[in-house]
């Protein structure tokens, strides 16, 4: 109950005959005390994210990966020991306000929708009653990016992916990217099983499942010769005795690489440019580097310029759609016009990627 003289004497039994009272009625303090003690671990934010995770976002979000990402990075470091039905506005506001302070404001829009999906979750489970992220408003306008690569900058990017700080994988994985013009998370989870036909040029072909689609339909990928050799430049890596199967498997599990890895390493080379470092091949590669590290891009913005180039090379924009399996926004496109555009897709990848040949040859040596 407490030491004397910190708890007073008529205190004490005052407590103790209540202790009484409890025995006596059937009670156990002993038990309460414990029980006590279980609650108090569930009524956490911890255990309310967890479940937020497990119930919701791994079993219904393709994006569950980026949500722990942020439960981990941003958001139990300051909440997780906390009970969630004691957060208040006032705390979503601060933990939203600091990251933005930071400069991070897409993070910050992240982050808030993020923290208001789980407390949404709380209330559809009875676990609480109001939302401490609603009413919040917007935290910033985000303007589209607009970012593509100059042929400088595809030059210098083909480089950077091939070395440091960049490991092998990752850098074939973002040449892959820049290649097919497929979206990150889907080129960092390619699987073996995926592949088709990769010694026969004419239809070596990526079946990418439904699952593993943003739009939740199965897109087909005709690889060209350069997607082709780069792939197999993965796979000539892998241990025969791996039967995970993944072509960018995870160094430190089973598990592939993930979009996140391949965002980071971007970043590090933006910042290796920063810091001044230099490779002895840089200095033909001037302007790609300058503009770089004014705006660094993102491994999105290398499929947007795989985009950009193919309508430049006079590839009609419904073709390029196909490429980029953009969802069909029409009732014939959703429900009734399953043509895989195959013919057109290859055209469009092997026309993108003798172009792409081109403008990475130029200055190398012969």
């Amino acid at each position: 109950m407490g030491r004397y003289p910190d708890l007073s004497l008529a205190d004490a039994r005052a407590r103790a005959d209540d202790e009484r009272r409890k025995v006596t009625s059937g009670g156990s303090p002993a038990t309460e005390k414990r029980q006590a003690r279980e609650n108090a671990s569930t009524l956490c934010f911890d255990h309310l994210a967890d479940r937020y995770m497990v119930e919701h976002a791994r079993r219904f979000k393709r994006s569950a990966d980026e949500d722990e990402r942020s439960l981990k990075l941003h958001i139990r470091p300051k909440w997780g020991r906390r009970r969630y039905a004691d957060i208040r506005r006032r705390d979503v506001v601060e933990l939203i306000e600091e990251v933005y302070a930071s400069g991070r404001i897409a993070l910050a829009v992240r982050l808030k929708a993020t923290i208001s999906k789980i407390f949404a979750f709380a209330i559809s489970k009875d676990l609480l009653e109001a939302n401490p992220a609603a009413g919040i408003g917007r935290i910033a306008d985000l303007k589209p990016r607009e970012r593509v690569l100059s042929d400088e900058e595809i030059r210098f990017a083909w480089k950077a992916f091939g070395r440091s700080p960049i490991s092998a994988k990752v850098g074939w994985a973002l040449r892959l990217v820049l290649t097919t013009g497929q979206r990150p998370g889907e080129i960092a989870g390619l699987h073996r099983s995926e592949l088709i036909n990769l010694d026969d040029p004419a239809n070596a072909t990526w079946r990418l499942p439904a699952a593993r689609s943003k739009n939740g339909r199965e897109h087909i990928i005709p690889l060209s010769p350069l997607a082709v050799s780069i792939i197999k430049d993965a796979l000539g890596v892998s241990a025969e005795s791996d039967i995970s199967g993944h072509v960018f498997r995870s160094p430190r599990s089973e598990q592939p690489i993930t979009a996140h890895a391949l965002a980071v390493a971007m970043a590090r080379v933006a910042k290796r440019l920063e810091t001044g470092a230099k490779q002895a091949d840089e200095a033909a590669e001037i302007a790609g580097v300058s503009t770089w590290r004014a705006g660094p891009p993102t491994p999105h913005d290398l499929r947007r310029t795989a985009a950009t180039r193919m309508r430049a090379l006079g590839i009609g924009s419904d073709d390029v759609k196909r490429v980029l399996n953009h969802a069909p926004n029409s009732v014939l496109g959703r429900h009734y016009d399953h043509y895989d555009a195959i013919p057109e897709k290859r055209r469009a990848l092997e026309t993108w990627a003798i172009e792409l040949e081109r403008i990475i040859s130029i200055g190398a040596p012969r």
